[in-house]
């Protein structure tokens, strides 16, 4: 595709221009969800807006989130599971440790050469500094059972991670698995309506009610401006946002082919990204698929040191055969270009928050703006047009006094219709999955999650979700909620103020135990319930059992 040849030739121009002192230090956290998740945890406990990511974006630099953890000082009041915590998280990104005395080495490592550090399978480091590898097996497996389910339900992952620093002038991650499962039915139910399974898009039947699939995701990244100005070519996901939610961006998609930059001064961080998508696809033939293309710009501004405020906006387009190159202006409202190409483009803008009232607690929100019709905001029957998404939460760190029990609240409101499009090239999705909210819109949300760490080995999560949303009638016409459906169908009858359409109301709990048996081999057990009521059928319950082991890979979550 054009864009993939125009994005090659963009990043080695980068390369060749840049500086002697080129340093790539674009190594974002191996695991960036649950490190991003402990990173936020320390902020909110020092008190302080961090220097080093200031910003909504989970996918953190490694550097800055070593530099901010070596930061740390007394007045965090870190626990002895903190200390265990910062240990790991530094030791899992080997690769990102620019200060060579500061590699944790295993007191016994095997063969003399596996596990010489004890977090990576394969390490190794120029001693002064100018390489650096790291290479570690990924390997999940685990059990479930569902009530009312005689299949044999699974898990099973397994696949290699590889990072690397080169010649102090670039960074590169690559990983890879290969995956066979079988899901509870709440989860196939949603598979089989998307077409699309969550964080792969494309899958294959594997044997009987199964799915095969393999992801694959890498990146090369460098520093064009030394701490400064960073870019990082490669295909993978992106979350923007402080909650469980992101009204942005979210990584419950697929990978996607990405030209990022991010730039770095003064108080201000500032990103921008060009994807390549690809567009609804109901077909399990293979062929090449039709391209669609996004541009986003997103830029954080820290107030003071307990405030930062952020302004985002993004355009979905598809094009045939041709790029629209005016989108690469990074420095431009889209909306303008938009209006005077004349296109049928789809131009969505928000705003965004994190704010440290007091220690230990953070309030976060976003705004997500499609359309709206400013003198009908506060009407009480709102127009359709008004295509509006709000995000409110709050993190209360070492809650109620208590060391390392951590409880987060969030309220998700989406309007019928945002996110979608009358040109399916257009609205907010890649490749059956939702870019941004997994359930699309036309609905409204309750989250609740508590994550207690009695010992650092020892880690309880609770997560819940209540979620009312409108689904469509049987009249044919769209009520909002499908965000891949064109809203030109829409029920003009319907009162869109609150939750239009048939009702389904959604409650879903995860109570998990992880246990770390050593490195990063985990243990995990726990139960799922979820009920599911719909106003034109019976409601249905699952409570799922399940017990696994995982080697350097992420829990699986299905809270959608």
């Amino acid at each position: 595709m054009l864009i993939q040849k125009y994005l090659r030739n963009l990043f080695l121009f980068i390369l060749l221009v840049a500086t002697p002192q080129l340093f790539a230090q674009g190594l974002m956290l191996r695991n960036f969800n649950d490190e991003a998740k402990m990173l936020d945890r320390y902020e909110i406990m020092s008190g302080e807006l961090s220097k080093y990511f200031y910003g909504t974006h989970k996918n953190v630099s490694a550097k800055n989130a070593i530099n901010f953890l070596n930061s740390l000082d007394s007045n965090t009041n870190l626990t002895r599971v903190d200390a265990q915590n910062i240990k790991t998280i530094i030791g899992n990104n080997y690769t990102a440790i620019t200060n060579l005395n500061n590699i944790e080495h295993s007191k016994k490592s095997i063969l003399k050469s596996f596990y010489q550090e004890p977090r990576n399978m394969v390490s190794y480091s120029a001693s002064d500094g100018s390489f650096m590898v790291s290479i570690n097996p990924i390997i999940q497996y685990t059990q479930l059972k569902e009530n009312n389910n005689a299949d044999n339900l699974f898990v099973n992952q397994k696949g290699l991670d590889i990072s690397a620093r080169i010649l102090n002038k670039i960074t590169i991650h690559t990983l890879f698995t290969d995956n066979q499962e079988r899901n509870p039915s709440f989860v196939n139910a949603f598979i089989n309506k998307q077409n699309g399974l969550p964080s792969a898009g494309y899958k294959k039947p594997f044997k009987v009610n199964a799915w095969d699939y393999t992801l694959a995701n890498g990146y090369v990244s460098a520093d064009v401006v030394p701490n400064t100005i960073n870019a990082t070519f490669g295909h993978g996901q992106f979350f923007i946002g402080d909650g469980k939610r992101s009204l942005f961006l979210s990584d419950f998609g697929t990978n996607m082919l990405f030209l990022k930059t991010n730039w770095r001064f003064w108080k201000i961080n500032y990103q921008t990204q060009l994807l390549e998508l690809n567009a609804q696809n109901y077909t399990q033939a293979d062929g090449l698929r039709t391209k669609k293309y996004g541009a986003m710009h997103h830029l954080g501004f820290a107030i003071n040191k307990k405030l930062n405020i952020g302004v985002f906006e993004a355009v979905m387009f598809g094009r045939k055969d041709k790029f629209e190159f005016q989108y690469l202006n990074p420095l431009i409202f889209y909306r303008t270009v938009e209006q005077q190409l004349g296109s049928p483009d789809n131009a969505m803008l928000g705003a965004d928050f994190k704010y440290l009232p007091v220690k230990n607690v953070q309030l976060y929100g976003q705004l997500m703006l499609d359309e709206f019709i400013f003198g009908n905001v506060l009407a009480a029957n709102k127009h359709w047009a008004n295509k509006q998404a709000y995000q409110l939460g709050v993190k209360y760190i070492n809650a109620f006094g208590v060391n390392n029990l951590d409880v987060q609240l969030e309220h998700n409101n989406i309007r019928p219709f945002t996110y979608s499009y009358d040109d399916s090239l257009a609205d907010y999705s890649s490749y059956n999955l939702a870019l941004a909210h997994p359930n699309g819109a036309n609905l409204r949300e309750q989250l609740l999650e508590i994550n207690y760490q009695p010992m650092a080995r020892l880690q309880l999560n609770l997560e819940t979700v209540y979620r009312k949303q409108g689904l469509d009638s049987s009249n044919g016409f769209s009520n909002g909620g499908n965000i891949f459906r064109d809203y030109t169908n829409r029920d003009r009858d319907s009162d869109y103020y609150n939750v239009g359409g048939v009702p389904q109301n959604t409650f879903y709990t995860n109570l998990n135990a992880s246990y770390n048996v050593i490195s990063n081999v985990y243990l995990d057990a726990g139960i799922m319930y979820r009920n599911n009521k719909l106003a034109t059928q019976a409601s249905t319950n699952s409570t799922t059992f399940y017990i696994g082991a995982r080697l350097n890979a992420a829990r699986k979550r299905y809270n959608f």
